[in-house]
């Protein structure tokens, strides 16, 4: 997890890396959201699972 967050070239399936930077990516962004607002965590939700399912956010 760590070496993907770095930029570092890692063997692995190509959805799992971008489950981990997708995660990081929620984690920053939720430092900055109301963790109460429902709005917020459906944008954390659509944020964390883009491109892997076809729904997101709700």
């Amino acid at each position: 997890m760590t070496a993907v967050i770095a930029g570092k070239r890692v063997l692995g399936h190509p959805r799992e890396i971008q489950e981990v930077q997708h995660a990081f990516a929620t984690y920053e962004a939720m430092q900055t959201r109301d963790p109460g607002s429902a709005e917020d965590l459906l944008a954390a939700h659509d944020l964390l699972i883009r491109a892997l399912v076809e729904q997101t956010g709700r």
